[in-house]
């Protein structure tokens, strides 16, 4: 009979064995990784004006990953993976306590059901495309 510790490097290596056969098992054809960000442009208006000093948030519903543009005369650039994207209006990148004053107070002249993202919104990104939001 094993004693105490013989049986507990014992269960060790069968643990080990179990856990390294189940990870060359893997799932599926394994993971799979998100193609590289594609620079794209935005026009941003609310009102039928030009939207500036917040950022247009963009929540993947696919693969891909969270984004952001700064908006500054309704328009901005940015990188993201290709896809579609909810998108939202939010603070962002505001710094100091006047520009996050002065993003707060844009914020509260845009409809409040693009203050988060929305499955019934949703913008497609790829390489070089100009996107066009209205938050009417």
């Amino acid at each position: 009979m094993f004693d105490l510790r013989q049986q507990a490097v014992l269960n060790f290596c069968r643990g080990g064995i179990a856990l390294g056969l189940l990870l060359s098992a893997g799932c599926g054809d394994g993971v799979t990784q998100n193609p590289d960000p594609v620079e794209f442009s935005v026009k941003v208006t609310s009102g039928g004006k030009p939207v500036s000093g917040i950022n247009l948030g963009l929540a993947p519903t696919g693969t891909g990953l969270p984004a952001g543009v700064a908006l500054k005369d309704g328009a901005g650039q940015g990188r993201a993976i290709p896809g579609k994207y909810m998108y939202f209006a939010a603070v962002g990148d505001a710094k100091g306590a006047e520009q996050v004053k002065n993003a707060e107070a844009v914020l509260a002249t845009i409809p409040e059901k693009y203050l988060a993202p929305d499955p019934e919104r949703q913008i497609s990104i790829s390489s070089g495309a100009t996107v066009e939001v209205k938050l009417d």
